[in-house]
């Protein structure tokens, strides 16, 4: 496998099943049976068809590997944070937003709500901080969000928190993958950091009565 080739549809689709595993990881954070299951779905047309069909193996799975998978991601601006030890992906994702430059103050309340949320839900608490136009949430909006969210029956937030992990992953699929001008016109692509409500209904991602971010 050259890893210095650019990674496009239809180096997926040639690709062994473990090397379209190995070129998809850090996708669908440390769950690499997401990958896994995806690749004999295949092959794949367009961009949006691949990250269908991710999402579409997640929502297949049991709930159970579905619970590994919410928890296998880092809270934010937690321990992992802290100890230096998430995903390069995780790091963007909470960096570009400001999470790893939190002051003692703000630390100590997203700790707390981190706490309240894990001890309520048994998973950490999932949000894709970009926010749905992927210009990023403000740390007063992320902390308003959190504390909004442990209000909500632990059924929907189960849902909410996979809604999250899709809009947090599938970000990551798109940022992963270069894409020649055919697939942006055919319209598999959309915006890094965009994959917004609307891209996550066309790929079966229903949010139900959710109020905004």
């Amino acid at each position: 496998m050259n890893e210095a080739e650019p990674l496009t549809i239809e180096r997926l689709n040639a690709s062994s099943h473990k090397d379209f595993v190995a070129l998809l990881a850090g996708t669908y954070e440390h769950s690499p049976w997401v990958s896994e299951r995806a690749w004999p779905r295949g092959p794949f047309l367009t961009l949006a068809q691949l990250k269908r069909t991710l999402v579409e193996v997640v929502t297949e799975a049991e709930r159970d590997e579905q619970l590994a998978l919410l928890r296998s991601h880092p809270e934010l601006a937690g321990k992992a944070m802290a100890a230096g030890t998430m995903t390069a992906e995780s790091s963007h994702e909470q960096g570009r937003v400001g999470l790893t430059a939190c002051t003692p103050a703000e630390l100590a309340q997203i700790a707390r709500l981190n706490a309240v949320y894990r001890d309520r839900f048994g998973f950490p608490f999932m949000l894709a901080v970009r926010g749905p136009r992927g210009t990023g949430l403000t740390k007063a909006q992320i902390i308003a969000t959190f504390e909004r969210r442990l209000e909500n029956h632990p059924d929907f937030e189960f849902a909410e928190a996979l809604r999250n992990v899709h809009r947090v992953d599938l970000d990551a699929v798109e940022a992963a993958l270069a894409h020649p001008a055919d697939e942006l016109r055919r319209g598999g692509a959309v915006r890094v950091g965009e994959i917004g409500d609307r891209q996550l209904a066309v790929l079966g991602v229903a949010r139900i009565g959710v109020p905004r971010q």
